[in-house]
């Protein structure tokens, strides 16, 4: 009742108590002196009373080796406790949290894995890009144009396959959280240039035209590898997916901000339609 004394129980709530009473010991007792050996129970329900009788949930208590999830409700001139034996949740509940951190470490090991292979790839695919750039330029002798198709293919192949290895490895660092990010005072000139650099060559086999607006000589704070890896895959889309035209490498400085835009005359990426509401 409003006072706090049990008016109304039975054994299945006095037991989840985990207490050993009939119940026409407990009906009569103040409810406060009857949990006192439970602190938690008895804040909720002292704080229960003195925040004018508000609703309150204990997901979880541990009670004599058992979980009990405990709800106190105002009903009429009183409260109504309803105590549920959650054991099995509870433990069920552990043993899945229990799985996914398991999981978790099976799956950045996996990443690692990915990545130490990845790195394995890496050295001999860079002896082959060497390689073939050397025969290319003509460095170990003469090529006749056959062969410096063919060599071109492989070059080419050899350059994306590196890219896309270049990928996972990135993907494997993050989802490892190894992911180091390396901050100098750099030139922006240098970043942009070689990203255009590295563009060129295909952009000349399409005829187009690239052109770059930056202000000259600004220094910034930034991880110099991973910008030119942004600014080297906007540019290299750009290449990608533009049939003729030009292409636009832009960089302006608002405020403490740089903000460095791509723009081509391709096929531009589709917007996307309204969301959808389920």
């Amino acid at each position: 009742d409003l006072e706090g004394e049990i008016i109304m129980t039975n054994a299945l709530a006095i037991e989840n108590l985990g207490k050993n009473m009939s119940v026409n010991k407990v009906i009569g007792r103040n409810i406060l002196e009857f949990i006192k050996d439970m602190p938690l129970l008895t804040k909720a329900v002292e704080t229960y009373i003195e925040r004018g009788r508000k609703p309150f949930d204990l997901p979880s208590i541990r009670i004599n080796k058992q979980f009990m999830a405990i709800k106190g409700r105002l009903i009429l001139n009183g409260t109504i406790l309803v105590i549920e034996n959650v054991t099995n949740r509870k433990n069920a509940e552990d043993k899945l949290a229990e799985a996914n951190i398991k999981l978790q470490e099976l799956d950045r090991m996996k990443s690692m894995f990915i990545a130490s292979m990845s790195h394995e790839l890496r050295t001999p695919l860079n002896s082959i890009i060497g390689f073939t750039g050397l025969i290319l330029q003509g460095i170990s002798g003469k090529v006749d144009d056959e062969a410096k198709k063919d060599l071109q293919i492989v070059f080419n192949s050899s350059k994306h396959l590196l890219s896309l290895i270049n990928d996972v490895i990135d993907i494997s660092k993050i989802e490892a959280e190894r992911l180091e990010v390396y901050l100098e005072e750099i030139e922006l000139d240098d970043v942009l240039k070689e990203a255009v650099t590295t563009v060129s060559r295909d952009a000349e086999d399409k005829k187009l035209s690239i052109k770059t607006d930056a202000p000259r000589g600004l220094r910034i704070v930034s991880d110099k590898k991973r910008l030119l890896q942004c600014v080297l895959n906007l540019m290299s889309n750009a290449v990608k997916y533009t049939v003729k035209g030009s292409i636009e490498l832009k960089a302006v400085k608002k405020a403490d901000i740089l903000e460095i835009s791509v723009q081509d005359t391709g096929i531009g990426i589709k917007k996307r339609g309204p969301a959808k509401t389920l």
